[in-house]
Protein backbone atom coordinates (compact mmCIF):
# COMPACT_ATOMS: atom_id res chain seq x y z
CA UNK A 1 0.00 0.00 0.00
CA UNK A 2 2.54 2.39 0.79
CA UNK A 3 6.21 2.75 0.43
CA UNK A 4 8.10 4.38 3.10
CA UNK A 5 12.27 3.56 2.08
CA UNK A 6 14.12 4.84 3.37
CA UNK A 7 11.97 6.04 6.57
CA UNK A 8 10.31 3.38 8.63
CA UNK A 9 6.54 3.26 8.55
CA UNK A 10 5.21 1.15 11.62
CA UNK A 11 2.08 0.24 13.44
CA UNK A 12 -0.68 0.46 11.38
CA UNK A 13 -4.29 1.02 12.50
CA UNK A 14 -7.33 0.80 10.48
CA UNK A 15 -10.18 3.42 11.23
CA UNK A 16 -13.20 2.14 12.42
CA UNK A 17 -15.35 2.26 8.80
CA UNK A 18 -12.01 0.64 6.90
CA UNK A 19 -11.65 3.88 5.33
CA UNK A 20 -8.22 5.06 6.64
CA UNK A 21 -4.92 3.64 8.23
CA UNK A 22 -3.08 5.60 10.71
CA UNK A 23 0.51 4.59 11.59
CA UNK A 24 3.75 5.98 12.40
CA UNK A 25 6.07 7.32 10.68
CA UNK A 26 9.70 8.10 10.91
CA UNK A 27 12.28 9.79 8.12
CA UNK A 28 16.10 9.64 7.78
CA UNK A 29 17.46 12.10 10.02
CA UNK A 30 18.83 15.19 8.93
CA UNK A 31 22.28 14.50 7.47
CA UNK A 32 21.56 10.52 7.02
CA UNK A 33 22.50 9.58 3.24
CA UNK A 34 21.37 6.18 3.29
CA UNK A 35 18.48 3.26 4.61
CA UNK A 36 21.18 2.07 7.51
CA UNK A 37 21.25 5.61 9.30
CA UNK A 38 19.55 6.99 11.96
CA UNK A 39 16.48 7.59 11.73
CA UNK A 40 14.04 11.62 13.36
CA UNK A 41 11.70 11.01 15.58
CA UNK A 42 7.96 9.36 14.92
CA UNK A 43 5.09 11.27 13.77
CA UNK A 44 1.75 10.03 13.06
CA UNK A 45 0.59 9.86 9.62
CA UNK A 46 -3.07 8.68 7.60
CA UNK A 47 -3.52 7.23 4.82
CA UNK A 48 -6.67 7.40 2.66
CA UNK A 49 -7.59 3.75 1.29
CA UNK A 50 -9.31 5.60 -1.81
CA UNK A 51 -7.19 7.45 -2.98
CA UNK A 52 -4.17 6.02 -1.80
CA UNK A 53 -2.77 9.82 -0.66
CA UNK A 54 -1.14 9.98 2.74
CA UNK A 55 0.05 13.16 4.99
CA UNK A 56 0.82 13.89 8.56
CA UNK A 57 -2.09 14.00 10.83
CA UNK A 58 -0.81 16.76 12.22
CA UNK A 59 0.23 19.78 10.08
CA UNK A 60 2.87 21.40 12.96
CA UNK A 61 6.24 18.71 12.55
CA UNK A 62 6.70 20.35 16.08
CA UNK A 63 3.80 17.35 17.56
CA UNK A 64 5.51 14.07 17.44
CA UNK A 65 3.38 11.18 18.03
CA UNK A 66 3.80 7.14 18.08
CA UNK A 67 1.22 4.51 18.76
CA UNK A 68 -2.10 5.91 17.27
CA UNK A 69 -5.18 4.89 18.74
CA UNK A 70 -8.87 5.44 17.19
CA UNK A 71 -12.20 5.83 19.35
CA UNK A 72 -14.65 3.09 18.18
CA UNK A 73 -16.97 5.05 16.10
CA UNK A 74 -13.66 6.85 14.28
CA UNK A 75 -14.63 10.19 15.90
CA UNK A 76 -11.62 10.89 17.55
CA UNK A 77 -7.90 9.49 16.97
CA UNK A 78 -5.21 9.22 20.09
CA UNK A 79 -1.60 8.94 20.10
CA UNK A 80 0.97 9.77 22.46
CA UNK A 81 2.56 13.11 21.77
CA UNK A 82 6.24 13.05 23.07
CA UNK A 83 7.31 16.29 22.51
CA UNK A 84 4.37 17.41 24.75
CA UNK A 85 4.64 14.37 27.18
CA UNK A 86 0.88 13.27 27.05
CA UNK A 87 -1.52 11.63 25.27
CA UNK A 88 -3.07 13.55 22.07
CA UNK A 89 -6.63 13.13 21.27
CA UNK A 90 -7.83 14.91 18.29
CA UNK A 91 -11.67 15.19 17.48
CA UNK A 92 -12.10 14.67 13.61
CA UNK A 93 -15.56 16.12 13.40
CA UNK A 94 -14.89 19.26 11.44
CA UNK A 95 -17.87 20.70 13.51
CA UNK A 96 -15.75 20.10 16.57
CA UNK A 97 -12.26 20.31 16.08
CA UNK A 98 -10.48 20.48 19.46
CA UNK A 99 -7.32 18.60 20.58
CA UNK A 100 -7.24 17.58 24.26
CA UNK A 101 -4.10 16.31 25.63
CA UNK A 102 -3.58 14.19 29.06
CA UNK A 103 -0.10 14.67 30.64
CA UNK A 104 1.36 11.17 31.39
CA UNK A 105 4.67 10.45 31.92
CA UNK A 106 3.90 6.30 31.02
CA UNK A 107 4.22 6.95 26.85
CA UNK A 108 0.92 4.64 26.46
CA UNK A 109 -2.06 5.63 24.90
CA UNK A 110 -4.89 4.20 27.10
CA UNK A 111 -7.83 2.27 25.87
CA UNK A 112 -11.27 4.33 24.22
CA UNK A 113 -14.53 3.17 26.19
CA UNK A 114 -16.74 1.33 23.73
CA UNK A 115 -19.03 4.91 22.84
CA UNK A 116 -15.85 6.69 22.62
CA UNK A 117 -17.06 8.89 25.27
CA UNK A 118 -14.27 8.47 27.50
CA UNK A 119 -10.88 7.02 27.92
CA UNK A 120 -8.88 4.74 30.59
CA UNK A 121 -5.26 5.32 30.44
CA UNK A 122 -2.29 4.84 32.86
CA UNK A 123 -0.08 7.78 34.50
CA UNK A 124 2.65 7.65 37.29
CA UNK A 125 1.14 8.19 40.55
CA UNK A 126 3.55 9.40 44.09
CA UNK A 127 2.37 7.89 47.21
CA UNK A 128 4.65 8.81 50.03
CA UNK A 129 8.57 7.96 48.39
CA UNK A 130 6.46 5.44 45.92
CA UNK A 131 5.10 6.02 42.50
CA UNK A 132 2.79 3.57 41.07
CA UNK A 133 1.28 3.60 37.46
CA UNK A 134 -2.44 3.89 38.43
CA UNK A 135 -5.58 4.51 35.74
CA UNK A 136 -7.21 7.45 35.28
CA UNK A 137 -10.27 8.13 33.72
CA UNK A 138 -10.73 11.04 31.04
CA UNK A 139 -14.18 11.65 30.52
CA UNK A 140 -15.30 13.97 26.83
CA UNK A 141 -17.97 15.49 27.57
CA UNK A 142 -18.31 19.14 28.54
CA UNK A 143 -16.79 19.11 32.00
CA UNK A 144 -13.69 17.06 30.71
CA UNK A 145 -13.02 15.71 33.70
CA UNK A 146 -9.96 13.38 34.77
CA UNK A 147 -9.88 11.37 37.61
CA UNK A 148 -8.22 8.60 39.38
CA UNK A 149 -10.41 5.56 38.88
CA UNK A 150 -9.15 3.89 41.97
CA UNK A 151 -8.10 4.90 45.44
CA UNK A 152 -5.50 2.36 46.53
CA UNK A 153 -2.35 2.35 45.29
CA UNK A 154 -1.76 -0.60 43.37
CA UNK A 155 0.32 -1.13 39.88
CA UNK A 156 -2.66 -1.28 37.04
CA UNK A 157 -1.92 -1.41 33.67
CA UNK A 158 -3.44 -3.28 30.04
CA UNK A 159 -6.92 -1.83 30.29
CA UNK A 160 -9.16 -3.31 28.28
CA UNK A 161 -13.37 -2.67 28.19
CA UNK A 162 -15.82 -4.94 27.64
CA UNK A 163 -17.70 -4.61 24.25
CA UNK A 164 -20.74 -3.21 26.30
CA UNK A 165 -18.24 -0.88 28.39
CA UNK A 166 -20.01 -2.14 31.66
CA UNK A 167 -16.55 -4.00 32.99
CA UNK A 168 -13.05 -3.22 32.77
CA UNK A 169 -10.21 -5.88 32.26
CA UNK A 170 -6.70 -5.34 33.70
CA UNK A 171 -3.60 -6.22 35.10
CA UNK A 172 -2.70 -5.15 38.63
CA UNK A 173 0.42 -5.73 41.04
CA UNK A 174 0.01 -5.49 44.79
Amino acid sequence: LLDCNPGLCTTPTWSPDGQLIAYQRQEPAPGSSSMAGPLGPSRVWILDMETKETAPLMQDNQVLGFSPTWSPDGSRIAFFDSNGGAIRILSLDPARSSSILLSSLMGEVGAFSPDGGSMIYTDLQQVGQQYYAQFWIARFDEEQAVTRLFDEPFEEQWPAWSPDGKLLAFGRRA
